[in-house]
């Protein structure tokens, strides 16, 4: 599948540096560990630690997650290394791809060490590097392996986030979450956003922000809206057989699981048992199929969806208005 985000023309002038992505040997750089943890920083929100970043400038501009400091009226701050917390604030973010961008308010012409930012996804099968504070231990470096081809998407139903990411076999622990993911080079191959659950138990997949985003978003400076539908999607085939029944055999299609109250999906009168079977005319099987079209509009565009509700046999013709990703909340009152 390709996405119309892939094909991103970036500006190369001027920080930051981007590497290619020719394919390397498999000697693992005997300094690596040391590189990543010097341009590294961890990320405090309200003085409590809420992730993990990473310098991608020498001029003080820090990459971190975007649900890490994705609320109103908060001070964060960065640690980082012997000039322990200095104060930050967030200059981008891309809730599309979970990735911010913060600024570092430190010593005037201060330069900081930074990591380049790879060009492309490694190819799958090919190991790569997370740098953060899992489960609030410091410096921690863990392995992975590029799980797949390409990017997909994933709906963050308690974050009520549509991203856009690529999954790779690694356990990735809380307090990772904006920490770099590294090639054998140190080069950033993409950003910790998140981690698939079963049972309420991490399933060792996790969710990472791409390359291409993370460069767009370091080089423009400039928050990137992304339209959203309100909700998840399910493919009709995943769920049980009995629901599957209530169709027509052979159907095909997505379920909005879960909805977002008063979203774009709740606006238009779907339910958890909608079945969108086609849009802008075209026959949906798969939820990336549908997840693409949506990150091709901008929010506030209307698009056109078949809906098959369970023991009919006619769809019916729905019109549903996107809307940007769901605006920060306001600080909590207490911790």
């Amino acid at each position: 599948m390709i996405h119309k985000s892939s094909f991103i023309v970036f500006l190369l002038a001027g920080w930051p540096m981007f590497s290619g992505c020719t394919s390397f040997n498999l000697g693992n750089d005997a300094g690596l560990y040391e590189k990543v943890k010097a341009a590294s920083v961890e990320i405090l929100v309200d003085g409590h630690l809420e992730g993990s970043g990473w310098f991608a400038d020498p001029a003080g501009y820090v990459v971190t997650a975007a649900h890490a400091v994705n609320r109103t009226n908060i001070h964060i701050e960065v640690v980082f290394g012997t000039k322990g917390r200095m104060p930050a604030e967030l200059v981008a973010r891309d809730k599309g791809s979970d990735i911010a961008l913060l600024l570092v308010k430190g010593e005037k012409g201060a330069r900081y060490p930074y990591l380049m930012v790879a060009k492309c996804i490694p190819r799958a099968g090919e190991p790569i590097y997370l740098y953060g504070s899992a489960l609030y231990c410091h410096g921690i470096m863990l392995g992975g392996i590029v799980a797949r081809e390409g990017t997909t998407f994933t709906y963050y139903g308690d974050r009520q986030m549509l991203v856009r990411c690529y999954h790779v076999t690694a356990p990735s622990p809380p307090g990772t979450s904006g920490g770099p993911w590294v090639d054998r080079r140190g080069n950033v191959v993409g950003n910790q956003s998140g981690f698939i659950t079963h049972h309420n138990a991490g399933a060792g997949i996790a969710l990472v922000s791409p390359p291409d985003s993370i460069g767009r978003l370091v080089t423009s400076r400039q928050s990137i809206l992304t339209a959203v539908l309100g909700c998840g999607l399910e493919e009709l085939w995943t769920q049980s057989p009995g629901f599957i029944k209530r169709f027509p055999q052979g159907t095909e299609g997505v379920i909005t699981i879960p909805i977002d109250k008063d979203g774009p999906v709740d606006a238009a009168g779907l339910t958890k048992e909608s079945l969108i079977v086609s849009v802008e005319g075209k026959s949906i099987r798969y939820k990336d199929d549908f997840y693409a079209v949506i990150s091709s509009r901008k929010p506030g565009d209307v698009i056109n969806v078949k809906v098959l509700d369970p023991d009919k046999t006619t769809a019916r013709e729905v019109k549903i208005k996107l809307v940007d990703q769901v605006p920060a909340a306001k600080k909590a009152d207490s911790p």
